[in-house]
């Protein structure tokens, strides 16, 4: 077989992965390997069809045989990429949904709460209400948090609440608030356990799924700091300089979401928003989790490759100054590190080699705090990398393999 023919082999390779998958899913697990099976296999026709163009240009082909060539090896490694977000879309949302159902809370009913048992003995529930405080059938945090807005406002009414325009983030909040201001530790206490001012200021709405709205708070309500917000209860009112901590906080989480701070700076920001409360408030014993959840010592940057190409230098560093990629390395760091090794032993190069740094993006959903700074990295990287490969075709390949 010619040097030229070698590179067929993986077509057929390709050929054959993608004829074997059936395209007739009949469970959401199936859809997820179908996904992944046509990512892969586009990933590998593309892999195949550069390897075959690099072999071409060692017979000193005119170049503008080739022209078009690398153009169309990109378009297909765009489609293995896409297939790949949404074979990662899809597994987080079904994962997510799968979970929720299996904890026994699908969608809960407000009658089911109050009055009627469900599934709970009568003496259970009456011992439970004993103990707690609560109504004998209210609902648990996990139920909270799955109700739907209707269902939280007849929630919230059977206890007495007036819900009035209230959104869900702050319905959920004030039954949370109910629940620890009837629980043992809070009845142990004075019920003037939040020490500090309360802010008469609103709330600023959180513009995550409205952006144009003009709202300076913008930042996904199910990330750490999100959950936190609605713990705290009413101790969101706090009064920080004039201000509700909520609005505080929310602004500090909108800075990484809009690049205009760090996910670091961020972190030390709400570090130092948290020495200032009272130690006896909820918010304060809040924000001492959250920040333990979000935190990451600091440790050095992993070494690269000698022949790691600037961009790539650049990228290890920029992924190593976010909090939960040194929390989680595994995720984007050590496959960053996997990656580096292939190109060093000319396993992957060029447009491969610009994939396989796109897909890191792949490994976190967006509520993540840190989850916007990986994109802004990488995003950084790939367009560097693009702009290297359009100056030089031969400026992401390994310069051992160059000598060839």
């Amino acid at each position: 077989m010619t040097e030229t023919a070698r590179p067929n082999r993986p077509l057929l390779d390709a050929a054959h992965a993608l004829s074997a998958s059936g395209l007739t899913p009949h469970t959401a697990w199936e859809l997820i390997g179908q996904l992944q099976g046509l990512a892969s296999g586009m990933n590998a026709i593309a892999t195949a069809a550069e390897d075959y163009i690099a072999a071409l240009s060692e017979e000193n082909l005119d170049d503008r045989v080739l022209e078009y060539l690398p153009g169309a090896v990109l378009e297909i490694f765009n489609a293995s990429i896409a297939l790949q977000e949404a074979r990662n879309t899809f597994e987080t949302l079904y994962t997510a949904h799968l979970a929720t159902a299996e904890s026994g809370v699908r969608q809960p009913t407000p009658p089911g709460f109050f009055g009627q048992p469900g599934q709970a003995t009568a003496a259970i529930s009456s011992a439970r209400s004993a103990a707690s405080g609560l109504p004998a059938d209210f609902p648990t945090p996990q139920q909270v948090q799955a109700m739907t807005l209707k269902h939280l406002r007849e929630v919230s009414r059977n206890i007495g609440f007036a819900p009035g325009n209230q959104n869900k983030a702050d319905l959920i909040a004030n039954l949370e608030a109910y629940r620890f201001s009837r629980s043992p530790a809070a009845r142990r206490t004075s019920a003037t356990v939040t020490a500090g001012r309360m802010s008469d200021k609103p709330l600023l709405p959180n513009a995550w799924e409205f952006p144009t709205s003009g709202s300076d708070i913008c930042f996904h309500e199910d990330g750490e700091i999100g959950q936190a917000l609605a713990a705290m209860g009413h101790d969101r009112r706090l009064d920080i300089d004039g201000e509700p901590l909520a609005n505080v906080i929310g602004r500090i989480a909108t800075g990484p979401v809009k690049g205009h701070t760090s996910s670091q700076e961020a972190l030390d920001q709400l570090k130092g928003l948290r020495n200032r409360l009272p130690e006896s408030t909820r918010a304060r014993r809040v924000m001492d989790e959250c920040i333990q959840r979000l935190d990451a010592p600091n440790s050095p940057v992993p070494d690269v490759p000698a022949v790691t190409p600037e961009p790539l230098r650049q990228l290890m560093k920029d992924l190593h100054a976010i909090p939960c990629v040194r929390r989680e390395p595994a995720r984007e760091q050590e496959r960053l590190q996997a990656i580096l090794s292939d190109f060093e032993h000319g396993q992957t190069r060029n447009y491969r080699l610009i994939s396989s740094v796109r897909n890191l993006t792949g490994f976190r959903h967006e509520l993540e705090e840190g989850w916007f700074d990986i994109r802004r990295a990488v995003t950084k990287a790939v367009a560097a990398l693009e702009e290297a490969l359009e100056k030089n075709r031969r400026s992401l390949i390994a310069p051992d393999r160059n000598q060839t």
